[in-house]
């Protein structure tokens, strides 16, 4: 196997189309069915049901698909990581973020970080604290900005004083604009849609001495930005930290903050044990000593 027949497999996947392919590849077609039967061979499976008018993926195709691309990545960022650079730093950190008042964090430590050197860059990760750790755990991503609390027998952590509050977003043009703050009879009155992270839950109905029967919940999002959209409509109210609403603020919502107030803090991770490259090694150093 070599990743040139996994990059032309790819290029088939995205076009959908064997002449398309090709002429992207700059090959001839006849050499890049040559190039996917190898492959099919080599895997011992058919990769593509094939049509007079289009190739879709058979089940191994698109396991085949998901693990290219996860190998392809970790070419390009094991290039990265061998290019020496006269011992000038160099490098590229991977960094998942929450979206919350961790996205200012992230942007002062990059931004003094990557003054140090040219050749040092970055990939960030937009997701929830759930899709970041779970991405630290397969060696996606080697550190990740997230809210408090963090599994500390599994993970290196760094704390940090930054920290945002919890509320809820409304419509400005539904009743629940009413609320000066959010106690527990609102929170009982306002249908929710809450953070899929189970420990919010939880967490909320420790804070009001709440049971479940008593919420009426909607449903669950991992980022805000498509429900906002919900939120915007009337249907109901979203919880989440302040700072998530705040990178995306919109004049027809609204932020009220819970009552008593509930606030967290915010950490930088990376897997136990695990070793990482020079650069991210260092950044590591680096964000302990700020």
């Amino acid at each position: 196997m070599s990743f040139r027949k996994l990059k032309a497999f790819l290029t088939v996947c995205e076009c959908g189309n064997i002449t398309r392919a090709a002429e992207l590849l700059h090959i001839t077609q006849p050499a890049l069915t040559r190039q996917i039967q190898e492959l099919e061979k080599e895997f011992g499976c058919i990769l593509f049901n094939r049509t007079k008018r289009k190739i879709e993926l058979t089940e191994q195709g698109f396991q085949l698909q998901l693990r290219a691309t996860e190998m392809l990545e970790l070419e390009q960022r094991t290039k990265q990581e061998l290019k020496v650079a006269g011992g000038e730093l160099a490098g590229i950190v991977r960094i998942g973020c929450v979206e919350s008042k961790a996205a200012g964090l992230v942007t002062d430590f990059l931004s003094e970080w990557l003054m140090q050197s040219k050749r040092l860059s970055f990939e960030l990760y937009s997701a929830d604290g759930n899709d970041i750790r779970t991405k630290i755990d397969e060696n996606y991503l080697d550190f990740g900005f997230c809210l408090e609390p963090i599994e500390v027998a599994k993970y290196d952590v760094v704390p940090f004083e930054t920290s945002d509050q919890w509320g809820v977003v409304v419509s400005r043009s539904t009743v629940y604009n009413k609320y000066a703050q959010i106690d527990r009879e609102a929170l009982m009155n306002i249908p929710l849609i809450l953070p899929r992270r189970s420990l919010v839950l939880e967490n909320l109905k420790s804070w009001f001495s709440l049971k479940q029967q008593n919420l009426r919940i909607l449903g669950y999002h991992n980022l805000p930005t498509n429900a906002l959209c919900m939120v915007k409509k009337g249907i109901g109210g979203l919880l989440c930290v302040e700072g998530s609403y705040a990178v995306r603020p919109d004049p027809e919502l609204r932020f009220i903050a819970l009552s008593p107030q509930r606030t967290v803090k915010h950490c930088l991770i990376r897997k136990k044990n695990r070793s990482l490259p020079k650069t991210s090694e260092l950044f590591w150093k680096y964000a302990g000593n700020s």
